[in-house]
């Protein structure tokens, strides 16, 4: 019901712009515990190897960011950001998630509690997956069986905007062949709606 309302709340804002502050709104009222972070910072941590979230001694260290993509593969294979790993935003198996966020963090910066970032297209499927890891973690927290992929250390975002948004403002890109690509997998033909038109990729009819 919320996706439906959404979509014929899209419809009727003429400019995508407003349409795309609409959705961002709407996500934000349906997962309210969720984080989220803005296109511009996660470019700049990836620009600069790292994310240093400050507030604290220990946040002044540079921490590994994983990228985590909760769409189907058919749209992942049309575009995706460099290095994200992609997971099923219905069929997340929490632990086992949180395992693989902590090796590839141990990958690039052993040691360090990473940064995770998620996204969608506008960002109600990387939030769902935003939600269900915290939850996972703040239960074994609480309940003391949590280890150190599971610390309630791990920052967890949803990229405010998505794909959508990354697309729109022209941010690299690559394919299922890691070729550059400026396409965006538009969803469905009305979610489709709030990406530009020149970067929409085989829109349905």
């Amino acid at each position: 019901m919320f996706l439906i309302r959404a979509i014929r709340y899209s419809t009727q804002v003429e400019n995508a712009t407003s349409s795309m502050k609409a959705a961002i709104v709407m996500v934000r009222s349906k997962f309210p515990d969720v984080e989220h972070v803005s296109i511009a910072t996660l470019q700049q941590w990836i620009d600069h190897g790292g994310a240093v979230l400050g507030g604290n001694d220990s946040d002044d260290i540079k921490r590994p960011v994983v990228i985590l993509d909760t769409r189907p593969v058919d749209e992942y294979n049309v575009s995706h950001i460099v290095g994200a790993i992609r997971v099923e935003y219905d069929n997340v198996e929490s632990s086992t998630l949180l395992k693989e966020i902590a090796d590839v963090g141990n990958s690039i910066s052993p040691g360090v509690t990473p940064v995770v970032v998620a996204y969608c297209s506008v960002g109600y499927r990387s939030s769902s997956v935003v939600a269900q890891l915290s939850e996972h973690i703040s239960k074994n927290v609480k309940d003391e069986q949590h280890d150190a992929c599971m610390s309630d250390q791990v920052k967890l975002y949803n990229l405010e905007g998505s794909l959508f948004q990354w697309g729109n403002e022209g941010r690299p890109m690559v394919d299922a062949n890691s070729e550059q690509t400026r396409y965006v997998h538009p969803y469905n033909s009305m979610w489709g709606n709030l990406l530009n038109e020149d970067i929409r990729k085989d829109k349905p009819t």
